[in-house]
């Protein structure tokens, strides 16, 4: 019965209708992809953000004299601020005492380092 038809009304073959569908999924893939990898990066941008903020604010506490604390964030994954102070030595013999603060931000349900921060403070 084909065979009588003239071929511009013969229409698609099977063939023809399985390789475009091969490549409007293949393009669909490649598209939730680079959706999935887009999320994920805002995250990680928001996630470094945070840890900033929270490290920023320790260090200014702790070089202004508050004593070191620990401090965890509500957000997903909670953060954790871990602050360190330790005795700074310098070259120069003459210098005034210093102390080396260390801000470290970790999440908190593991020792991977979000950001890190560090800063002098006259010694007490």
């Amino acid at each position: 019965m084909n065979d009588t038809m003239p071929p511009s009304q013969r229409g698609f073959a099977l063939v023809e209708t399985l390789i475009a569908a091969a490549i409007i999924a293949g393009m669909s893939v490649a598209a939730f992809q680079m959706i999935a990898t887009h999320a994920k990066s805002v995250t990680a941008v928001a996630e470094r953000r945070a840890a900033i903020l929270m490290a920023r604010s320790a260090l200014d506490a702790a070089v202004g004299g508050a004593e070191p604390s620990s401090m965890v964030s509500a957000g997903n994954p909670p953060l954790r601020t871990t602050i360190e102070i330790s005795p700074y030595r310098s070259a120069a013999g003459s210098a005034p005492a210093l102390d080396l603060v260390t801000v470290r931000v970790t999440r908190a349900n593991s020792s991977h380092v979000v950001t890190q921060l560090r800063s002098l403070r006259v010694g007490r």
